[in-house]
């Protein structure tokens, strides 16, 4: 039942997400967070999942949480819980997708620009639960 409701959930964002996306024509300001709004903090909010796939090759890279900025959109994809006060693991930033965006929630990106970190935060982003 658990897995029912993840399941339909990730769905759902998905489609809205994806609708949302095709209007949007920004990229990330830079890599250590530099919210034009507020006191410079990115503000992130898990949105959902998202699956990460390499743009020549199609292969899989990671599945990790969406979050969005609560301030400007910008967004990141973690494979760690930093919300949760776990580690970020892989992430990409919004500026780093190079590929397309698929049916669903899948991002293509140049495999160069998926970074690693074992540090639960990241200067400039602060990360909080739905």
């Amino acid at each position: 039942m658990k897995l029912k409701k993840i399941l339909l959930s990730t769905f759902v964002f998905s489609v809205i997400f994806s609708v949302f996306l095709l209007g949007q024509g920004y990229h990330a300001h830079a890599e250590e967070g530099d919210c034009p709004y507020g006191d410079g903090i990115h503000r992130m909010a898990a949105k959902g999942t998202a699956v990460v796939k390499d743009e020549n090759t199609g292969d899989y890279i990671f599945t990790g949480t969406f979050f969005k900025c609560k301030n400007c959109g910008d967004w990141i994809v973690v494979s760690g819980y930093p919300q949760s006060g776990g580690s970020i693991g892989k992430y990409i930033t919004e500026g780093t997708i190079t590929g397309s965006l698929r049916e669903g929630f899948t991002i293509e990106v140049n495999p160069d620009y998926v970074y690693h970190t074992k540090d639960t935060k990241l200067p400039g982003y602060r990360f909080y639960k739905m």
